[in-house]
């Protein structure tokens, strides 16, 4: 075991992490099962969904030391899901 591994703090962030990943799973597993849609999937513009989840993740970036940002984009693509859908996957990338 190395000194990382040992440390209690490392541990618990990675238990953290793992915990937030099995969390959005769930949630990601639930919505495409049909659990908690309010209506019938449409266009969603993938630009605003990244932007909101920067927005989400800034703090946490900041507080580790890294810049989050959006590269402008050329097109506004959209796919055709529940927003709630793809906030989850775009979360997790």
């Amino acid at each position: 075991m190395t000194n990382q591994e040992s440390d209690p703090a490392h541990v618990a962030q990675l238990v953290e992490r793992l915990s937030a990943l099995s969390d959005n799973l769930l949630t990601l597993a639930r919505l495409d099962a049909g659990e908690g849609h309010r209506g019938p999937a449409h266009a969603s513009r993938l630009g605003a969904v990244v932007e909101g989840v920067v927005a989400r993740f800034e703090a946490i970036a900041t507080a580790r030391g890294v810049t989050l940002r959006v590269a402008p984009y050329g097109t506004d693509a959209a796919v055709d899901v529940l927003p709630a859908i793809l906030d989850v996957v775009v979360g997790n990338v």
